[in-house]
């Protein structure tokens, strides 16, 4: 099956996506935009996309895209997701989806009325190592962004049979619980996080995809989204009382 993919947003992170957007067959990028119409035109050359401009609405008209992937900036996701929506185009957005509750709850509320999928692009989950986790066991990340310095993703995981470990740089130990020595090992630093971003997208892409194809309920995906959505918020609320904040996911 053929799709016609168009990218609103042509940051940092477009490059990446475009080259996970190339790995998957069946997939012709017909245009990309951003307010910044000279770094759209520098991206549109570099990967031989056939239109650029300015505006996502004008994308829409011109392109007549099946998909639009969106990479702008949050503030400006809902009103471009409902634009595409409303001409029932299939909307990939990247996180975080709004900047509050009630306007990710408008554009899912949108994408089911539409009947078209809505989906947020949550990469971090199809790291080949957070999967390989997910495997093993039910876990809870600490991924610091905050931190000064590059971003790193770790984790420590003790359960009934033993402990479950991953560094920094993305090697991954199991230790028995009984011996207390490591069992099985996953390295997965033999490729840098740039180098692991193309990859990563695409197997997120055909995850979108098969949403997509299988049309499910159109915003599933999403609408679980809005748990980690409502816990941000919660989460500054218990640091600035220093108390536990309840509240249904």
């Amino acid at each position: 099956m053929s799709w016609r993919v168009g990218l609103a947003g042509c940051g940092w992170i477009s490059p990446f996506q475009l080259d996970g957007w190339r790995l998957i067959p069946g997939v012709e990028i017909v245009g990309v935009c951003d307010l910044r119409l000279e770094r759209a035109r520098q991206l549109s050359e570099r990967y031989d996309i056939p239109w650029a401009g300015d505006s996502a609405t004008h994308l829409l008209e011109d392109c007549r895209p099946d998909i639009l992937d969106i990479a702008t900036t949050p503030a400006s996701h809902k009103k471009i997701t409902l634009e595409a929506l409303s001409r029932r185009v299939h909307v990939l957005c990247q996180k975080p989806v709004a900047p509050a509750v009630e306007d990710a709850q408008e554009m899912i509320d949108a994408a089911e009325k539409a009947a078209v999928t809505f989906y947020v692009n949550e990469m971090l989950r199809f790291c080949p190592w957070f999967r390989k986790t997910r495997e093993l066991a039910v876990v809870v990340i600490d991924d610091s962004w905050s931190a000064h310095g590059p971003a790193r993703s770790g984790l420590e995981i003790e359960g009934d049979e033993g402990a479950l470990f991953l560094s920094h740089d993305k090697r991954l130990e199991f230790h028995s619980g009984c011996t207390g020595r490591v069992e099985a090992r996953w390295d997965y630093s033999s490729r840098a996080w740039p180098e692991w971003r193309p990859l990563v997208f695409a197997d997120l892409f055909l995850d979108f995809l098969r949403v997509v194809a299988e049309c499910p309920r159109p915003a599933a995906q999403a609408r679980d989204n809005l748990k980690t959505l409502r816990l941000t918020p919660a989460a500054y609320e218990s640091a600035t009382r220093n108390s536990v904040i309840t509240f249904c996911a």
